[in-house]
């Protein structure tokens, strides 16, 4: 089964295609509309690989990418909740107090 890593900032996309390739897994990037829009805002770029979910918990965790998983021989996707659920008591940075 290949994960599908998506984001729609392709900068994103890229630095993570970049990691796996360097920690030796095979990835590609492809760019994808969203299903349905035919508007060039609403795309994702799309980081197909062979790394465990394990690998791309750790990639993912601090940015705003999904995981999906491929069946190759059906085709089928499925979105996949990669790590937990837990969730954090407060946000991570605070904002400045309006004057």
């Amino acid at each position: 089964m290949a994960l599908r890593i998506l984001s729609h900032q392709p900068a994103e996309a890229g630095e993570i295609r970049e990691l796996l390739i360097t920690a030796g897994f095979g990835a590609d990037v492809s760019h994808e509309l969203v299903a349905g829009s035919d508007d060039l805002t609403e795309d994702v770029h799309v980081v197909t690989t062979d790394a465990g979910p394990e690998v791309v918990e750790e990639l993912i965790t601090d940015t705003e990418a999904w995981v999906e998983l491929i069946d190759p021989m059906s085709g089928t996707q499925a979105r996949v909740d990669i790590g937990s659920a837990d969730l954090p008591d407060a946000p991570r940075r605070a904002h400045r107090a309006v004057d």
